[in-house]
């Protein structure tokens, strides 16, 4: 499944939640990841959830005040506020607002672990943001490690993203054995790789 959809065509698509999350002039964030990697490729059907990043701490304590204030919120983790949207967009009702990673947006997607992840839709300026090789992976549903911090893998995600079709372009294995040295052992007693499909 490649690539169907323009900027100007998610941008329509996302039209619903804009309006739905109506994000107060003055405030810098913007909605990334899985979530808009599924508009572009067409798939609406497997976005889960909105998850919504700020450009500083200030502009995350605007958009927590604002998202209270119009939203019910379910849960607060390490990693992000959920909320409970009421109504849907797309198939999902569910907004995250991360507050492990704040900063500006390329800084922010630059770190994500996948480069089929690493989209931007900036609210406050209405535009789109990539990582380098982000349109070439996405469009050949190519897996490639977009951070360089190995302990930013997700073995999770790997899986989950292997099951929509994309195709690993790195060694699974490897990448298990390097995390292995770095924590000194593994917590659980399984082993949690598997055979590195190769692309």
């Amino acid at each position: 499944m490649s690539i169907i959809h323009t900027e100007e065509d998610v941008r329509k698509l996302l039209d619903p939640a804009i309006r739905l999350l109506a994000i107060p002039k003055g405030i810098s964030c913007f909605l990334a990841g899985g979530a808009l990697l599924a508009l572009f490729r067409g798939r609406t059907f497997e976005v889960k959830d909105l998850d919504v990043f700020a450009n500083s701490e200030k502009d995350f304590y605007n958009l927590l005040c604002h998202f209270i204030g119009k939203f019910n919120k379910s849960m607060e983790t390490d990693n992000a506020v959920t909320f409970d949207m009421g109504s849907n967009f797309s198939h999902t009702r569910c907004l995250q607002l991360i507050q492990r990673r704040i900063g500006p947006t390329k800084d922010i997607i630059n770190s994500f672990d996948l480069t089929v992840c690493s989209v931007a839709y900036e609210f406050h300026t209405g535009l789109f943001k990539y990582h380098d090789t982000w349109y070439k992976d996405a469009d050949e549903s190519k897996l490639r490690l977009g951070s360089n911090d190995i302990m930013n893998v997700s073995l999770y995600r790997i899986d989950k993203y292997e099951s929509k079709g994309f195709k690993l372009t790195f060694d699974i294995e490897k990448v298990c054995e390097r995390c292995e040295q770095r924590l000194g052992c593994l917590t659980t007693g399984e082993k949690v790789c598997r055979t590195p499909t190769e692309s």
